[in-house]
């Protein structure tokens, strides 16, 4: 049992000089560091329902293809109400663009992130040209695949941020502020195939769905549904890529899982990835699949977002538990809007002379679907 798609292929990761940053439309000011991204969206502490039936995912997941089987879906069993602290996380995922820079500031040595792989570039966009990365201009505004979930934590505290909880990514994607209640998908409680990237019309693989065309055989740029997003506003939690969230994976956590500010078990062989990709069929795009991957692990269907503690009071949206309701005498539940932030171009460092150098390989777990 697995929907990841991941190569049973790696790359020797590589060195490479630092890039400089050009044009005043640089989104990280070089003279102060990396920040947390504008793009942000800031929740204020919400109590909502986490989880579904396995058998309501089950039937959904006939809807789509053969062949389904409950034991994809215990994990995701019983729902459960928790209460989630104010956090504020990505509207976007994170995009081959921005880790070009966090890989090429870092110099990508073997083990630079906690002792392992950062990426493997084999299931990425990002290549090596003339000793420094690079990505095609088209595929700068996609989102970054092949990055192990040590490279994505790596990346989210580079940029002054950290991966999300597992509940803080439900809630999110999945909970409707308006009508506080849960949504089965982003938008809504019915699939709609124009709202996400899945394995549609344009999808080379055999669970291709040709009733719908996203436009796309893989990745699509970030932010290119708008039909897609969830009532807190965030793009792609359905689809284009599975995303990591912090949370070690454990089938049965939901049984005993903590009222407030659930944060997975302490320690697990696998991490949780969340939100379904351009490989699957469209059932696995619901908000509350959960399914488990070696955190050293990447793929060409796996990218993440970030999430930060720093919230912005002035554009929150919540629905307060219900013992500090009574107290607030102020509803702050706008609704933030941001635009994707134009192609920031880059040149080599001068005084970047630093070869490549090889690091060791390792051997992969494979999914099949």
């Amino acid at each position: 049992m697995a929907v990841l798609r991941v190569k049973n292929r790696w790359l020797l990761l590589i060195m490479a000089a630092a890039l400089l940053l050009a044009g005043a439309s640089a989104a990280v000011a070089q003279d102060s560091g990396p920040s947390p991204q504008d793009d942000m969206v800031s929740i204020g502490a919400t109590t909502f329902e986490m989880g579904e039936a396995a058998e309501v995912m089950l039937a959904d997941c006939e809807l789509f293809r053969t062949g389904c089987d409950i034991g994809w879906f215990n994990a995701s069993q019983p729902a459960h109400t928790v209460q989630v602290d104010p956090f504020s996380i990505d509207l976007y995922e994170v995009t081959n663009e921005s880790f070009l820079e966090f890989i090429s500031e870092l110099g990508m040595v073997d083990g630079a992130c906690n002792d392992e792989d950062c990426i493997v570039l084999e299931d990425s966009a990002i290549e090596l040209g003339d000793d420094l990365f690079v990505v095609e201009e088209e595929l700068l505004t996609h989102p970054v695949s092949g990055v192990s979930w040590y490279g994505a934590n790596a990346y989210c505290e580079w940029r002054g941020g950290r991966l999300p909880t597992e509940a803080e990514w439900e809630l999110a994607a999945g909970w409707d502020f308006d009508n506080e209640s849960k949504l089965f998908y982003p938008w809504g409680d019915e699939f709609d195939g124009n709202a996400t990237n899945f394995c549609d019309a344009n999808c080379s693989e055999q669970q291709a769905n040709s009733d719908y065309d996203d436009g796309y055989e893989t990745t699509a740029p970030v932010g290119s549904y708008e039909d897609g997003r969830s009532s807190a506003g965030l793009y792609d939690t359905a689809g284009n890529l599975w995303e990591w969230v912090d949370d070690w994976y454990d089938p049965t956590y939901y049984s005993d899982s903590p009222e407030e500010n659930p944060t997975g078990p302490a320690t697990g062989d696998n991490k949780v990835v969340r939100g379904g990709s351009w490989f699957d069929t469209g059932n696995f795009t619901s908000t509350a699949v959960r399914f488990p991957a070696p955190p050293d692990e990447s793929g060409d269907s796996i990218g993440f977002r970030c999430a930060s503690d720093e919230v912005d009071e002035s554009q929150m949206m919540s629905k307060k538990p219900a013992d500090s309701e009574a107290a607030e005498t102020q509803d702050q539940t706008a609704t933030p809007t941001a635009e994707l932030a134009a192609t920031v171009t880059r040149e080599p460092e001068a005084t970047a002379t630093k070869k490549p150098t090889a690091t060791a390989t390792k051997e992969p777990v494979s999914y099949t679907h």
